[in-house]
């Protein structure tokens, strides 16, 4: 499985280049940063099938499809313990493109999750996105450990695991 973090906006085209090079049958689950060269990167990620959770900003605008009114994403659930999914619908109205949303609150967060993703279901994006604390957390201890290489081009951090 190959898990990265790229978030600064000019290390991402290092992080493609990378990523392009690994077998297509490896598992591989981004988590994208928004303030990234989002639309290019998600149809980057889309033509390859790999799979993606972006959480975007409670103000970010979404449409849903069949539908034309744009809303802030966050407006989707008003207290902690809600969970929405929406479905097929757009991301950002200035570029819009579409994804799949899911708007979570988890009980204990100051605010809701408000993540776009090509995952199929709330189940399986909730799954995918909970991972992402712990790969977090493990980057910060292999860090350590020296088991993660800092890409020369860019300064960006990659780990592959068995």
């Amino acid at each position: 499985m190959f898990v990265g973090t790229a978030p600064q906006k000019h290390n991402w085209h290092c992080w493609l280049m990378f990523a392009a090079s690994c077998p297509n049958e490896s598992p591989f689950c981004w988590w994208v940063t928004p303030n990234l060269a989002l639309m290019e990167v998600l149809r980057c990620l889309d033509e390859w099938h790999w799979d993606y959770v972006l959480r975007q900003k409670t103000s970010t605008h979404v449409c849903l499809a069949h539908q034309t009114q744009w809303r802030d994403f966050g407006s989707w659930v008003e207290k902690p313990g809600g969970s929405i999914w929406l479905g097929r619908g757009w991301l950002a109205e200035s570029e819009f493109y579409p994804v799949n949303l899911l708007a979570h609150w988890k009980i204990g967060e100051k605010e809701p999750w408000c993540l776009a993703t090509n995952l199929p279901d709330r189940q399986t994006t909730l799954r995918a996105y909970s991972r992402r604390m712990w790969t977090e957390e493990m980057f910060g201890e292999m860090k350590n450990m020296a088991l993660i290489w800092k890409v020369p081009c860019c300064g960006m951090l990659i780990v592959c695991l068995a």
